[in-house]
């Protein structure tokens, strides 16, 4: 998992490994770790990412600007927070920017086109994603598809903070799913999922 650890002394981001008393720490993440770790290293210059990000520094802009500071907010949900999981959700016309200012959000802490969500991806790889991400901005794109069973249940699921437990064989034990997370993902759609 990416973000915070348990306790929140530190914090995975790439192959830093930063703790709550200011020291950083390289480590080199291995198997599957390793591919969503390499996502979040730093790539391009500080300066170049605040001059795109000032595309949204107008008035009529405010949403692309909500959706860029949620990716600052994520890494906070988890402190002192009763609700660990939200949703934010941006709705507009089609062509209007939405992606872009999701691209942009998610790009805070990583590659946007690796760690964005997509409408072809199955529900559980959603959660999946979700759960490594953990702490760390994470974009639902093109959401407009959904059915109204499935943005129910995608809504409900992410804040909610966890994956399902599920029965194991014969209905003997609970299967606990160790699949959570706590943080502010941004979903795009045409519609509101609220219609």
């Amino acid at each position: 998992r990416l973000g915070w650890d348990d306790e929140m002394s530190t914090f995975l981001l790439g192959n830093k490994l930063y703790k709550s008393n200011g020291d950083v720490v390289h480590v080199s993440p291995k198997g599957n770790a390793n591919e969503y770790s390499n996502m979040t290293e730093p790539r391009g210059s500080l300066e170049q990412w605040v001059k795109i990000a000032n595309v949204y520094n107008k008035k009529g802009l405010e949403w692309g600007q909500t959706a860029v500071a949620s990716a600052f907010t994520s890494p906070l949900m988890p402190i002192g927070s009763l609700e660990r999981a939200a949703l934010l959700f941006i709705t507009g016309d089609k062509g209007v920017g939405k992606s872009t200012a999701l691209s942009l959000a998610v790009s805070v802490f990583g590659n946007p086109n690796r760690m964005l969500i997509n409408k072809d991806d199955t529900y559980l790889a959603r959660l999946a994603k979700l759960g490594i991400m953990n702490n760390i901005s994470v974009g639902f794109d093109e959401m407009t598809d959904l059915s109204p069973r499935e943005a129910s249940e995608l809504a409900y699921q992410i804040t909610q903070g966890r994956g399902k437990d599920r029965m194991g064989d014969g209905g003997k034990s609970i299967l606990h799913n160790t699949t959570y997370w706590s943080c502010l993902p941004v979903m795009s759609a045409n519609d509101s999922i609220i219609n």
